[in-house]
């Protein structure tokens, strides 16, 4: 089963009108959650929301409506298994990965994650990565016509396809 994440309104909207024109074997495995992956439990502000830049942004007030709840992934894997991660997240990666640290450490999962949002998430997001767990291999692939679209790929080596590192 999939496990899929969206905790801006309109996204969210966008993202169960296509789960739901999928066939019905494969919809049916996907659990559609209006949650932000993040490092602790709190409330967040979407900035730009709608768009697909749409970010988390401290809460400065009272109550938004733009306001999403936000959870560590390992309070919502409690009980379940991850094999894969991805994210892509408009710079809150590092903070996912924080709030994921016992189910990548326990299950090992290949993770792929956007390090273009924030320079320094180029190295900083695989040293975060590499702290967790040993035997990784990291790969850069650039996406999009320019190549800005930049994700690492961390595949533990038992998952690791032979002559592949």
């Amino acid at each position: 089963s999939y496990m899929a994440l969206e905790p801006d309104p309109p996204n969210f909207e966008a993202l169960k009108r296509y789960v739901s024109s999928l066939p019905a074997g494969v919809a049916s495995r996907i659990e559609l959650l209006a949650l932000a992956a993040y490092s602790s439990r709190q409330r967040m502000r979407i900035a730009g929301s709608g768009s697909a830049a749409a970010a988390l942004v401290a809460v400065d007030g009272l109550p938004d409506s733009n306001d999403v709840e936000c959870l560590p992934l390992d309070e919502l894997l409690t009980g379940r298994r991850m094999s894969f991660l991805k994210l892509d997240i408009e710079g809150a990666e590092p903070d996912a990965i924080k709030g994921a640290a016992a189910a990548i450490k326990r299950d090992r999962p290949i993770i792929a994650v956007c390090v273009y949002h924030l320079q320094n998430h180029l190295w900083r997001l695989p040293l975060l990565i590499a702290s967790l767990v040993d035997d990784y291999s990291f790969y850069l692939r650039p996406y999009n016509e320019e190549g800005w679209d930049l994700v690492c790929y961390a595949v533990p080596r038992e998952r690791s396809l032979p002559g592949a590192a």
